[in-house]
Order: structure tokens, then C-alpha cells, then sequence
């Protein structure tokens, strides 16, 4: 099996599966950047089970990288942007990457580094300018590793969490069966996708049921949630209690709620519902 063969198995070709600010990408355009970018590592010399870095903002760059690396066989590895340089130096040195796709910033950090000074970069802007012929998926076993997520080092220096292809089989178990998720919901996760929760919540469920994400490249504020929600009608919206607490207190909630034609506390999310 292939993880990213997976998620990409279920979405009908004219469906939007990726929205970003006033960009929409539809799951055969998505299918289309993933494997060719995946050919595209293949000719830097990308080899099975080679790690390769995300590090930066949310958007359509992040996913297609993510997607293409694992496609091709190797390790996608997401990190946290505002990592300080010594965490970054530590996580180089612990994943040793062949390839790091990355925003300015964190490019800068990760060049600032002598240790990792020699790492190729490459800019998660450019991506779209990346073109190879169309590879098919790499064959792996369920067990094997496909990406790593990093803790978020509250505890601790971040420590490395392997996860294998066959993670992703029933990421959507929890909204369809709980949550009554369908091809037609939206979803929108304010936790970024080198987080585990949006990542397998957001990401992974959507792309499992064939439906949409909504993708937001800036770090989230009430103000700035409540405007995308009003702007995007995300049909589920997944968050953390801090964040939730964040939204009631500023009184974010309630002007969302009373522009809200239905939200539900829980429970289905038929389609022009939004459930919390």
C-alpha cells in the first residue's frame, strides 16, 4: 500500500479538495501536482524511505509536498515554522533529510546553521514550478514508515513520532461515524497540519471521504477564524479547548453564531450545518 495512494483514492476528479484564501484546487489538479512532484524527487535522487522536511505555512505547496513524498517512497517529515534554531539543529540532525522544503524564515534559520549548512532547501513557493513526468505510487508494506510527526516539545525537546502507511486507512472513521461526514462537508482545522490533530482530523479525514479542506496559510487569532468562517462556511470546524476559550471570551463565538444560519454543539453535520 501507499499512504498517499490512499488518501487520494476517493475524491471525484471535479471536486474541490483544497481552498486557500481565494485559490481552489480540485482533487484531479491535486492528483496531477502530487505525482509529478513525486517524479520530480525521484530525479534528485530521492531513495525508499529518505526523510524529507515541510517546514512552513499552510497551503496548497505544503500538502502537494507532503502528499509527493510519501508517493514517491520517502518520509514526509512536518515541523513546527517557529521552532528556535536550536531545535531546528536538533531535528536536522535527528532526521538528516535529504531535501527540506521551506518557507524564507525558516530557510534563513536552517541555513544559519553550519552543522546542516550543506541540506538542499527548496522553497515552498516554487513548487509549483517543479516538473517531472507522472510517477505511480511506491508499493509498501501497512506496517511500514510513511511520515513523522514531532511533539510539540512542551515536556521536553520534540521527539519524533514514526507513523506507518496504514495510519491513514481509518482517519475518517471518527467523522463519518460520529459526525455523519460526507463528500460535501468543508472542513477547517485551526491547528496547523504539522500538528497531529489537524493533520489526521482535518487533512487526512477530508481526503479519505472524498471532501474539501480549507487550508489557512497565516497562525490562527479568533478575529482572524471567525472572518475565514464567515468568508469559507466550513461545514466542520475542529480546534483545541484553548482556542475555543479564546473564541468565547473575545465574543468571536457569538458574532459567528448569530451570522450563522445553523450550528450545532454536535452530533450529524448534513451539509450547510456547521458543527463545533
Amino acid at each position: 500500500m501507499n499512504a498517499a495512494d490512499l488518501l487520494l483514492s476517493t475524491g471525484k476528479d471535479d471536486t474541490v479538495v483544497l481552498i486557500c484564501g481565494d485559490s481552489a484546487m480540485t482533487y484531479a489538479q491535486l492528483r496531477e501536482r502530487v505525482t509529478r512532484v513525486a517524479g520530480w524527487l525521484l530525479a534528485q535522487g530521492l531513495r525508499s524511505g529518505d526523510r524529507v522536511i515541510v517546514i512552513g505555512s499552510d497551503g496548497n505547496a505544503w500538502v502537494i509536498v507532503w502528499l509527493a513524498t510519501v508517493w514517491a517512497g520517502g518520509v514526509a517529515v512536518g515541523l513546527n515554522p517557529s521552532l528556535r534554531s536550536e531545535e531546528v539543529g536538533a531535528v536536522l540532525n535527528e532526521v538528516a533529510p535529504c531535501l527540506c522544503f521551506a518557507d524564507a524564515e525558516p530557510a534563513t534559520c536552517i541555513s544559519s546553521i553550519s552543522l546542516y549548512a550543506s541540506v538542499k532547501l527548496v522553497a515552498l513557493e516554487g513548487v509549483d514550478g517543479l516538473a517531472a513526468e507522472r510517477v505511480l505510487p511506491a508499493a509498501w508494506r501497512p506496517e511500514d514508515p510513511a511520515f513523522w510527526i514531532y511533539s510539540s516539545g512542551t515536556t521536553g525537546r520534540p521527539k519524533a513520532v514514526v507513523h506507518a502507511h496504514r495510519a491513514v486507512d481509518a482517519c475518517a472513521a471518527f467523522a463519518r461515524e460520529v459526525l455523519a461526514a460526507t463528500a460535501q462537508d468543508r472542513f477547517y482545522a485551526t491547528s496547523r497540519l504539522f500538528f497531529a490533530y489537524a493533520l489526521a482530523n482535518s487533512l487526512f479525514a477530508a481526503l479519505r471521504l472524498g471532501a474539501t479542506v480549507i487550508l489557512d496559510p497565516g497562525w490562527p487569532t479568533p478575529e482572524k477564524s471567525v472572518d475565514l468562517l464567515r468568508r469559507q462556511r466550513p461545514t466542520l470546524l475542529f480546534s483545541v479547548p484553548t482556542f475555543y476559550h479564546q473564541l468565547l471570551t473575545c465574543g468571536a463565538a457569538a458574532s459567528w453564531i448569530d451570522s450563522s444560519a445553523e450550528v450545532m454543539p454536535g452530533g450529524s453535520s448534513p451539509a450547510g450545518r456547521t458543527t463545533w
